[in-house]
């Protein structure tokens, strides 16, 4: 987080236009002083429970709001966009925040105290006390909104949590079939062929049972993570099995940036698959053509991948919930849990997961983990 005071009495010109601020003239909002801040994606402004006093205004950027909830995952409350302010409840009652905010990407935010909300009110007092009052109100019926929402998706998640943990116990007697006789035929093998097509129905019948767990776990809210020693090329090399391999046989560009970090300490079958995930909505929104382009680079203690493509976009009203349960975009027969099971093992491991996208452009989406995985913070 990077912190400026201004030192003149002149607010930034990123929130006059800021939706609290309706009917204000600037004069009035020039003549108090604010303090801004920048925050990169994924850091915290504040957590819950934390003491707090300000009201943020929203410059530029993107902030989530969550709550601690099922299984001690974080739920999403809002997504507070450029224009708009959060904490409204803090500069009035002082008491600790009730929600944790977080940067989605690179944000500017204004802080106002006490006193300079109190200063406001006092030269707007027929315009600035009713904007405050309706925009809280559309917050608490939006709020109540969002909580049935929740309690509803958290019904359909017990009840996928049931119907998957009963086909994991299922699949169990006709998986263990296969990889005895599989077992079997790699020993008795006759030549280099079948003890390849013996491999691979092994890793196939692994990875039935390793994606069951990941599904079940979800729904759940329980991340089991198996974090082994690896390095980048290891996951491209998962990651071209998984599903690169697919994609180089359509007219789609591939473009690898890829580094040969080594020593990398993470659970490197779930982080493939988080990024596989990732690869196959590209592909997906890009249709026949286009051009996807994925990026691996370390900074510091950190592995940063950036997955790219030049495709329609992400609309707006979806960006802000990718990565919730049940939502999905221009797929057929998409279910809504791919990009929300990628967080969560992007969440898991520590890290952090953001996407920025434009319309008629295309959509990157970035991820960045520390390389050495570390239980205690979790």
């Amino acid at each position: 987080m990077e912190l400026s005071t201004l030192g003149s009495p002149v607010m930034n010109e990123a929130f006059l236009s800021n939706r609290l601020f309706e009917g204000l003239t600037p004069e009035v909002l020039r003549s108090v002083e604010i303090q801004e801040m920048e925050y990169q994606p994924g850091e915290l402004i504040f957590d819950e429970g934390t003491s707090g006093s300000t009201l943020m205004l929203v410059g530029r950027g993107r902030v989530q709001i969550s709550k601690t909830g099922r299984q001690g995952l974080q739920e999403t409350l809002a997504t507070i966009e450029k224009n708009d302010f959060f904490g409204e409840l803090a500069v009035i009652d002082h008491g600790p925040r009730s929600a944790r905010a977080i940067a989605l990407e690179p944000t500017v935010l204004g802080e106002v105290d006490h006193k300079t909300f109190t200063r406001l009110m006092n030269r707007a007092p027929d315009t600035l006390p009713l904007t405050f009052t309706r925009v809280v109100v559309q917050r608490l019926r939006y709020t109540n909104a969002r909580y049935i929402e929740q309690l509803l998706q958290n019904e359909r998640l017990t009840l996928l949590g049931s119907m998957v943990g009963s086909i994991v116990h299922d699949l169990k007697n006709p998986i263990s079939a296969i990889l005895s006789s599989v077992d079997y035929l790699e020993k008795t093998a006759p030549s280099d062929s079948v003890r390849q097509l013996a491999e691979i129905i092994q890793s196939s019948a692994l990875g039935i049972i390793e994606m069951s767990e990941e599904l079940l776990g979800f729904a759940r809210g329980k991340v089991n993570l198996r974090p082994r020693v690896t390095s980048v090329r290891r996951l491209m090399e998962l990651l071209e099995k998984e599903i690169l391999n697919q994609i180089r046989n359509t007219q789609v560009r591939l473009m690898l940036q890829v580094i040969d970090a080594d020593d990398l300490i993470l659970d490197e079958a779930r982080f493939t698959r988080c990024l596989a995930n990732i690869v196959k909505n590209a592909k997906e929104a890009l249709g026949d053509q286009g051009t996807i382009t994925i990026r691996f680079r370390e900074a510091g203690s950190e592995l940063r991948v950036s997955i790219s493509d030049n495709g329609p976009g992400v609309p707006e009203s979806i960006r802000s919930r990718i990565f919730e349960p049940f939502v999905s975009y221009g797929k057929k027969y998409g279910t809504g849990l791919g990009m929300a099971i990628a967080k969560s093992t992007v969440d898991a491991h520590g890290g952090r997961i953001w996407l920025e996208s434009e319309m008629g452009k295309g959509t990157t989406f970035h991820v960045v983990l520390p390389k050495h995985f570390d239980p205690h913070l979790r």
